[in-house]
């Protein structure tokens, strides 16, 4: 072979290890962070039985509107604070899945509420992305 389809071809096996590092620092991050990960497919199997789960998305509202995993609640990150206790009556005792565009919010309102004395958190490992990518089903908002 010549040096350019070498070099072809190195460019890119880099170019698929940066696109696969990109995809995986999410779930990196949140093992790093100590936080809880539930796979996309562990959530549809759970929500496919009937488990009680609490699905906390906390993107923003467009992000939401545009697509969102059918029955989660929306408070983003921005507004988490203020949405605790309203987050906790909706919750109850169900175990709590956060969810977000790839995982970094989920980690950071994961932490927010573990603080504040939720007991059963976790992250959907790899956020939206992951949960359509695995071929979760997603609604969005209609507008008029």
């Amino acid at each position: 072979m010549g040096d350019a389809v070498w070099g072809d071809a190195v460019w890119m096996v880099l170019l698929v290890g940066v696109v696969a590092l990109v995809m995986l620092l999410p779930m990196l991050r949140a093992r790093l962070a100590g936080v809880k990960r539930v796979a996309p497919t562990d959530v549809r199997e759970r929500l496919d039985r009937g488990d009680p789960l609490f699905l906390l998305d906390v993107r923003s509202e467009a992000e939401f509107a545009e697509a969102h995993i059918a029955g989660a609640v929306l408070a983003p990150l921005d507004r988490l604070g203020g949405s605790l206790k309203a987050v906790r009556e909706d919750a109850g005792e169900r175990p709590v899945v956060i969810v977000c565009r790839m995982g970094p919010r989920a980690v950071a309102a994961a932490k927010v509420l573990e603080r504040t004395g939720f007991g059963d958190v976790a992250v959907l490992d790899g956020g939206m992305m992951a949960w359509v990518a695995s071929g979760g089903a997603t609604k969005a908002l209609h507008r008029r």
